[in-house]
């Protein structure tokens, strides 16, 4: 089982922090510059609402032991520049799959 609150992965330049709900504001605001959904099927933080619900998703997935969503935070500027995740999370084949878009 994970535990979402005590994961926080960093060096001296960047942090990757639990996803929390009171990112959503900030997330969506890193995901302004279309650039980054060049490559995507969905683009996430296309309108304020969409961020929401995506954040929203990636938290219930992480109560439900599918993800590990993390925030991206630029510890030189303190300011949340993206998102990744754990995902397909498989403990008896000891894989797991990195990312999440943007």
């Amino acid at each position: 089982m994970m535990t979402q609150e005590l994961m926080i992965l960093e060096d001296e330049y960047v942090a990757l922090k639990p996803m929390h709900a009171s990112h959503i504001k900030n997330l969506y605001r890193a995901g302004k510059d279309l650039a980054i959904w060049q490559w995507t099927t969905t683009n996430y933080c296309q309108t304020l609402d969409i961020t929401k619900q995506w954040v929203e998703s990636c938290i219930e997935n992480a109560r439900l032991n599918l993800q590990q969503p993390f925030v991206i935070v630029d510890k030189t500027q303190n300011e949340i520049v993206g998102s990744t995740s754990y995902l397909n999370i498989s403990v008896k084949h000891k894989s797991i799959e990195i990312g999440l878009p943007f």
